[in-house]
């Protein structure tokens, strides 16, 4: 069965009237606490046992100065690495929780001793950060109370963290939605715009194709007859004696006969003898 005993050590550590009592992440216990809100308002928080069970309610929303705080439930295990070190007289959470009073001092545990923190989440973790920067620059983690406050430093930031993950998904929400809206207003013009260069070059393409065809076609008809001179061999067997000096002449007969002589044909005026070549 779970018991107290954590809680009320607890708050008799923040009243100094004695040790801070061990806590270690992801085990709750039962008792009043609160944490941080995106917006710097510090919600109520209560952990107890149902039937053998650790459940636990955290306020839904913060509200105006007369309204009650909205509860929900939420998972121990989970809440509790973000109200550890958070621990408030059960007495001063009703009076928040029920009766819509102001929380009366700032959250007990980490920042006793420090300047208060800005309610403001991003401006309080530069806060937290600079004061465990100064920590971590003097301090070594040598015994439990120095170890005590490095896992108040770790709680702080985890809270933080989650608040400003949260409040940084919201915004970007916000700026996806704006960006969907100016999508819608320049989009159809742009659309339209693209669709009339196109139709437009569609015609000028035309334009241009039919251009050139007419221009072709005029060229076409600007060509006139021109008087040339052909040849017209009457007496092949003189024309041939006239030209038997050329080495053209000779070379393409020695070809011709030669096609004959492999086919086995016996050329008028020509003999064979026979070469030897390396091959």
């Amino acid at each position: 069965m779970a018991t107290y005993d954590y809680y009320f050590a607890a708050l008799r550590f923040h009243a100094g009237e004695g040790p801070k009592p061990d806590a270690h992440f992801n085990e709750p216990q039962p008792g009043f606490y609160r944490t941080l809100d995106k917006s710097g308002v510090w919600l109520p928080v209560a952990i107890w046992e149902d039937e053998g069970v650790l459940v636990a309610q955290k306020a839904k929303k913060p509200r105006d100065a007369t309204t009650p705080f909205e509860m929900i439930d939420v998972a121990a295990d989970e809440i509790w690495d973000f109200v550890v070190g958070k621990e408030v007289p059960e007495e001063t959470w009703r009076r928040v929780c029920d009766r819509s009073e102001a929380w009366p001092d700032e959250a007990p545990g980490f920042g006793h001793n420090e300047a208060p923190l800005d309610k403001d989440p991003l401006v309080r973790i530069d806060q937290v950060l600079e004061n465990a920067d100064k920590f971590l620059a003097v301090e070594i983690i040598s015994s439990k109370p120095k170890a005590d406050a490095a896992a108040e430093f770790i709680a702080e930031l985890l809270d933080l963290k989650g608040i400003l993950e949260e409040a940084e998904k919201e915004e970007k929400a916000e700026a996806s939605q704006e960006i969907k809206d100016i999508s819608a207003k320049f989009k159809p013009k742009l659309k339209a715009a693209e669709k009339t260069i196109a139709k437009i070059r569609d015609e000028l393409t035309a334009y241009m194709l039919k251009a050139e065809v007419d221009r072709v076609g005029a060229r076409r008809r600007a060509v006139t007859l021109r008087k040339t001179t052909v040849p017209v061999i009457e007496d092949f067997g003189k024309a041939l004696q006239h030209f038997a000096a050329d080495e053209k002449i000779r070379e393409a007969l020695e070809k011709l006969i030669a096609a004959e002589i492999k086919a086995g044909k016996t050329i008028p005026g020509v003999t064979t003898k026979e070469e030897r070549k390396a091959v």
